[in-house]
């Protein structure tokens, strides 16, 4: 027994090892109870998370992380559109080598929808409607042109008071023009009912004195324009710009005598002046004083660059005179010389329409409509032509 104790014993020093000390683990210290602080960070927190609730836009933050995911998916669309085209391409070449009709047609008509049409239509509509309604220049301001009937007959009432006679009224309408067939006094009287004797006018009644309105309205005024040509004329006295500029204004006035003495005045000055003449023969010819206008508007176009303005008055002229085929003649050199001259084309449709010839009148009247939507005088002649 003390053998194998023994024996035991060298077997444990030799072979088996003693088992390890057990570890000491320190003993757990009971912790602090103080809660204040976990309280003050809690509400530090909420209070954080409040803010960033009320305080952060998170709409606009929506909206940029939508814009950047539709970036995002519009740069992935692009790369794959640009991985698209060599699949696409193929068709194409196999397209063109069979039918190269189809394949022209599609990229032109995918090019005209897109860009050229609304470009290439702005530019045409605009050039088409410069070319069809040009602006219409005026007619030269120095110059008397007028449309046929130039002479026009109203009738001046003037109640006849005591002391009034023949002699009175020719003094007081010294400047209105009667017409060659009133200025015999005992017609005038004959026309306007009057049977006394010795010309006397009955008291009390109205005396139709009948004058001539030619085609520009009677106005008044132009004072100060008189009176400043006045001024000048004292200085040069034979200019003919300012003789022809102070006629016109008297013309305007319905001063016509005035402008008749001027105008001859310029005549004499400068017989060469194409435009005295002109202004001149028109005068003559609202004074039925045919032979003087015919010679003055004669030497007009002699004496004339333009002479269009001229020839629409002789031609004007001439359809007083009965003289159709002549004053057609005028008329068409008129629109010759100048084709913008719409009183010498109204005057031809009026010819025209007095031969007979109303499908060339209706024609000149229908594009004088268009030209002049507001004139009455075209409108009227249009409906006369037009109503059965």
């Amino acid at each position: 027994m003390k053998k194998d104790k023994v024996s035991n014993h060298k077997r444990n020093e030799i072979g088996v090892l003693p088992f390890p000390p057990l570890p000491i683990h320190p003993v757990p210290q009971p912790r602090s109870t103080n809660r204040v602080p976990l309280i003050i960070g809690m509400i530090v927190g909420i209070s954080l998370i409040a803010l960033l609730i009320y305080a952060v836009p998170w709409s606009s933050v929506s909206q940029t992380l939508t814009g950047s995911f539709d970036l995002l998916s519009a740069q992935v669309k692009q790369s794959q559109k640009a991985s698209a085209p060599p699949e696409v391409s193929a068709p194409t070449i196999l397209t063109d080598e069979t039918a190269p009709a189809p394949e022209v047609s599609a990229p032109e008509t995918s090019a005209v929808e897109i860009t050229p049409t609304p470009e290439v239509s702005t530019p045409v509509t605009s050039a088409i409607e410069t070319v069809l309604a040009p602006p219409i220049p005026d007619p030269d301001p120095r110059l008397l042109v007028g449309r046929y009937p130039v002479r026009r007959y109203t009738d001046i009432r003037h109640k006849i008071s005591p002391g009034d006679g023949v002699y009175q009224l020719t003094r007081e309408y010294g400047n209105q023009i009667f017409p060659k067939k009133y200025r015999n006094w005992q017609e005038l009287a004959r026309y306007n009912n009057i049977r006394s004797r010795q010309y006397k006018l009955k008291q009390g009644e109205e005396f139709l004195i009948p004058t001539l309105v030619h085609t520009v309205l009677p106005k008044t005024g132009y004072e100060t324009e008189l009176q400043q040509i006045q001024s000048e004329l004292a200085q040069q006295s034979n200019n003919p710009e300012l003789l022809n500029q102070r006629a016109i204004i008297h013309f305007k006035r319905n001063e016509l005598n005035l402008a008749h003495s001027t105008l001859q005045r310029g005549v004499r000055s400068s017989p060469n002046d194409g435009i005295l003449h002109n202004n001149l023969g028109f005068i003559y010819l609202i004074f039925e004083e045919d032979e003087h206008a015919q010679s003055e508007l004669e030497l007009a176009i002699t004496h004339s660059e333009k002479p269009a303005i001229p020839h629409c008055n002789l031609g004007t002229l001439y359809m007083t005179m009965n003289k159709l085929d002549l004053a057609i003649k005028a008329f068409e050199s008129a629109l010759e010389a100048d084709a913008n001259l719409l009183d010498a084309k109204y005057n031809l449709a009026l010819a025209h329409e007095k031969i007979g010839n109303v499908d060339v009148a209706h024609e000149y009247l229908r594009e004088l409509t268009e030209l002049l939507p507001d004139d009455v005088e075209v409108t009227s002649a249009l409906e006369r032509l037009t109503s059965p």
